[in-house]
């Protein structure tokens, strides 16, 4: 008995060998003829079949798994002569070597246009690219991204060298540079930020649904902006790349270490993610200087919502196709996502002079994020001319219940006896979204010249609706006690509109008809326009010890709403008091430039520009209780030189410097 379970276990395990031996392979190499040099991206495809592949970054390939038998393989490569082998033998559990030496097409017309569409998802077109370009640049792909299980567009730039992301930072970090020296685009146009505390949109806004490649740039050239100095950010929008797609992928899931426990949402958003955006009450009356509120109407409870733990889950579907004989195209995609999670950990804050940390928290918190997405382009591509329009709308929502309980030297110093420690409650809602809308012609008006023109328009709105602050002492006996004063009992509501229109034009005229070389002077205009608009109700509740005694509640049933409510207000136990931040910002910015690629010999390439930038920002402000009122302004001209070097040592190692005045 025994031996037979062992040759039926051992038949189990040679099956997998057996079957693999039953196919061979092909491989080999892509060389230039002329050069002999490597060709990265060459197509390698079994005639007959649908079997192919691409050669890598050093012209390699292999097909794996080909059944026993002869083929016929064809090479072929832009602007070269495609070659065909015959007579390719595969054998079972070898692999078949086919090296290539092509030539270029020399064939004289009067006329030829190539025409063809670089999949930039792809990391062999991607580094192709790279290994070209004369200032130094890097990028990521949609493959790569799916293949490293990268979510979005900040996850994407911090697999670049010099990248990182700090815990507690909202935004990426380039060679130790943070937010304010950075620059985002989107396919090429300024996109602004959702947060007001920052230069820069959040990159996590971007998730890999929507990118089809995420390129950094940390030298810089006269076609970019100058507002710069760490790393020009540019996320690609993903295209129609086949002749159609339709893909459908759905998500469920849960995180094991919150599944079954009881979830505390904060009140204020619907089931589909979207806040229930308002401003609060608004009606004022002045006493001893300052404003109050008679009507208690914030429409969210004080309280939590007790729920399960949702699940995590994401729905994507896409698709387009082309259409006009495969000339023009369209594509389309939309997203929704959900995530929650139960976060418990501990928070202390000390001083430089003190050893023992001030503020010692253990807290728990319950976040739940939100994001729709939807996207759609059309390309449409004429004889010597190319459309573009692209449209993008993205929603996010993040909301969370947090408790902290433990030290706070100063403001649970009512009960230093106890240890002063305390309980602070806070929840908070952000609410985003941005509706983009980009068009963008190309056209090649004459022999060797070029023009690339282009607009768009960015709608951006980032909210906090009732971000709910309250402290409660810790009295003894498993009892809270609600802290009075200043700053104790807060509701916060911010809301930022930004308006944002940008125009951009360029010529490029190609100094030689050879394709290979590089060298071109080109001449560009780009503006940019914008509104923003800020405001901040601030509401701060302050109980009137005088009139009634402070609340007490016991730590397992805490109900801040049965004390703050309208008939309370009404008696006079506490007070609201109203004050609002406020801000506007006009930019309007002229630059003009002009840039010269000169290509010397096969391997030294030089490229010099000049950027001009008008620069013209007001802000009028209102801010700290009225405590810093006025206003200032930028108005100045910019004058910002660059020069980029590039030699190429060999096919695969490439020196280059760079320096410009940004």
């Amino acid at each position: 008995m025994r031996e037979r379970v062992f040759i039926a276990l051992l038949q189990l395990l040679l099956i997998p060998t057996i079957a693999f031996s039953q196919t061979g392979s092909i491989k080999g190499t892509v060389t230039d003829k002329n050069t002999g040099e490597t060709l990265i991206g060459a197509t390698v495809m079994i005639n007959g079949t649908t079997k192919g592949t691409i050669t890598d970054f050093d012209g390699n390939y292999t097909l794996e798994n080909v059944e026993p038998g002869t083929y016929s393989i064809t090479f072929s490569y832009v602007a070269y002569t495609n070659i065909q082998h015959d007579e390719v033998e595969v054998k079972a559990g070898e692999a078949s070597t086919v090296n290539v030496i092509m030539e270029e097409a020399t064939t004289a017309l009067e006329e030829v246009k190539v025409v063809g569409k670089a999949n930039r998802e792809a990391e062999a077109m991607l580094l192709m690219e790279q290994k070209s370009a004369v200032l130094a640049t890097q990028a990521i792909g949609a493959k790569e991204l799916s293949r490293k299980g990268v979510s979005d567009a900040e996850g994407a730039v911090t697999k670049i060298s010099g990248i990182s992301k700090q815990e507690g930072a909202k935004n990426v970090i380039v060679r130790g540079l943070g937010d304010r020296y950075n620059s985002s685009t989107l396919n090429g146009f300024p996109i602004p930020s959702e947060d007001p505390e920052y230069k820069n949109i959040s990159l996590d806004y971007f998730t890999s649904d929507m990118i089809q490649a995420v390129g950094v740039n940390k030298v810089f050239g006269a076609n970019q902006w100058g507002d710069v100095g760490g790393a020009h950010i540019d996320i690609k929008s993903k295209e129609l790349i086949k002749s159609s797609e339709l893909e459908l992928s759905l998500s469920l899931g849960t995180n094991n270490q919150s599944f079954g426990k009881e979830f505390l949402k904060t009140e204020g958003v619907n089931s589909f993610g979207f806040a229930n955006i308002h401003n609060g009450p608004i009606e004022k009356t002045n006493g001893g200087g300052r404003e109050y509120i008679d009507e208690y109407s914030f429409p969210n409870s004080l309280d939590p919502i007790k729920k399960n733990t949702p699940l995590n889950s994401s729905i994507t579907i896409a698709g387009g196709r082309k259409f006009g004989g495969d000339r023009h195209r369209f594509f389309l995609v939309g997203a929704y996502g959900t995530d929650s999670y139960i976060e418990e950990g501990v928070t202390r804050n000390t001083t430089t002079t003190e050893s023992v940390p001030f503020r010692d928290f253990n807290y728990t918190r319950y976040e739940q994020f939100t994001s729709h997405l939807i996207m759609g382009n059309l390309d449409f591509d004429f004889n010597k001319s190319r459309i573009f329009y692209n449209a993008l709308y993205i929603h996010t929502n993040n909301q969370y219940f947090s408790e902290y309980f433990g030290k706070e030297g100063e403001i649970f110093q009512n009960v230093e006896d106890l240890g002063s420690q305390g309980l602070l409650r806070r929840q908070q809602i952000n609410d985003n979204s941005i509706l983009v809308n980009q068009l963008v012609w190309k056209w090649d008006f004459l022999p060797r010249f070029s023009s690339d023109a282009g607009v768009s328009y960015n709608y951006v709105t980032g909210n906090e609706p009732d971000r709910r602050v309250n402290y409660l002492s810790n009295i003894g006996n498993n009892q809270f006690e609600l802290r009075s004063g200043d700053a104790r009992q807060q509701r916060f509501y911010n809301e930022l509109v930004e308006n944002d229109i940008n125009v951009k034009a360029s010529i490029t005229y190609q100094l030689t008809d050879d394709v290979t070389n590089k060298s071109s002077l080109s001449v560009g205009y780009s503006g940019r326009f914008a509104q923003k608009d800020f405001i901040a109700p601030i509401y701060n509740k302050d109980w009137e010890v005088g009139s009634s005694p402070l609340p007490i509640y016991p730590a397992d049933n805490i109900l801040l709403d049965n004390d703050f409510n309208q008939e309370n207000l009404d008696a006079g136990n506490f007070t609201v008091d109203l004050y609002e931040d406020k801000y506007d910002v006009e930019k309007f910015i002229n630059g003009g430039y002009a840039s010269l690629i000169y290509q010397f010999g096969t391997k030294f390439t030089a490229n010099v520009g000049l950027r001009v930038d008008q620069v013209y920002i007001k802000i009028n402000y209102d801010v700290n209780k009225g405590g810093s009122q006025g206003s200032d302004k930028i108005d100045s001209v910019y004058f910002l030189p660059s020069v980029n070097l590039k030699y190429d040592i060999n096919n695969k190692n490439s020196i280059r410097f760079g320096s410009s005045v940004t």
